[in-house]
């Protein structure tokens, strides 16, 4: 390969390069639109080859098929002017497009029933979680046991867990939990009745949820935080309560 091949390689500073060359463990990359995601990872990708990494092991994601395109030709290009032609015969190892595509993959690999996907919009997603709410159980996210209801508690209740953080102890647990920026609800997974108390007693919440998600709530609850979650409750009693202003009025004959 000759030297001018690697020319062609834009030069990255700072933490997009760092991004690069990072190894060992995981790396969370945010950017905006525009400042240059694509080549940040097409570089890492090319890198991560010629470092001998096999390409079995490299998943590349995007979200739609147009960036997935562009992304397997600049991880072509980068990947060929870093190791030369010969690349080309490990690129078609990688994966390499969006989510959906990723996940049905392994739909097909371990439940080979599946033929198609198609990305649901949120009326296809309800109109699919009400067709199979018996199966999945959803009446019962909510405490009148109503199906519609129980299908947006249960919408609420699923997230990508981004941070997972880990704790020697209980104690160490309920500090970790009370050092947030937020204290709106705090759910607490536990068949140890000691346990449950002293979380009770020690999370500085709104609301502590013993063996129950974080978004839990009834009408007839207090419902509200603290810290950034805000400095009042909601729920019938509590919503007259806040909008009534105490005023003493005398009438004198």
């Amino acid at each position: 390969m000759t030297a001018d091949a690697t020319d062609t390689i834009p030069v990255l500073e700072g933490e997009a390069a760092a991004a690069v060359a990072h190894r060992g463990g995981h790396v969370q990359i945010i950017a905006a639109a525009g400042s240059g995601k694509t080549e940040v990872v097409s570089q890492r990708v090319a890198s991560l080859l010629k470092d001998g990494e096999q390409p079995e092991s490299i998943v590349a994601f995007t979200f739609t098929e147009k960036a997935a395109d562009e992304l397997k030709e600049r991880i072509r290009e980068r990947s060929v002017a870093l190791l030369g032609p010969s690349a080309t015969d490990k690129l078609g190892h990688l994966y390499v497009g969006t989510i959906h595509g990723y996940c049905f993959r392994l739909l097909q690999t371990f439940v080979p029933r599946f033929e198609t996907y198609t990305p649901l919009d949120p009326n296809q997603l309800t109109n699919l979680l009400y067709r199979e709410a018996h199966r999945l159980g959803l009446r019962q996210f909510d405490q009148r046991n109503r199906v519609f209801s129980g299908i947006e508690l249960f919408q609420q209740s699923v997230d990508v867990v981004e941070n997972v953080t880990t704790y020697e102890d209980f104690d160490e647990a309920l500090r970790l939990a009370n050092d947030t920026q937020y204290g709106l609800q705090a759910g607490v997974f536990t068949r140890n009745l000691g346990t449950a108390l002293k979380a009770a007693h020690n999370l500085d919440f709104g609301g502590v949820l013993i063996n129950e998600v974080p978004t839990w709530r009834t009408e007839q609850q207090p419902y509200g935080g603290l810290r950034d979650s805000g400095n009042t409750r909601e729920g019938p009693a509590w919503a007259v309560r806040e909008m009534t202003e105490e005023r003493l009025v005398v009438l004198s004959p």
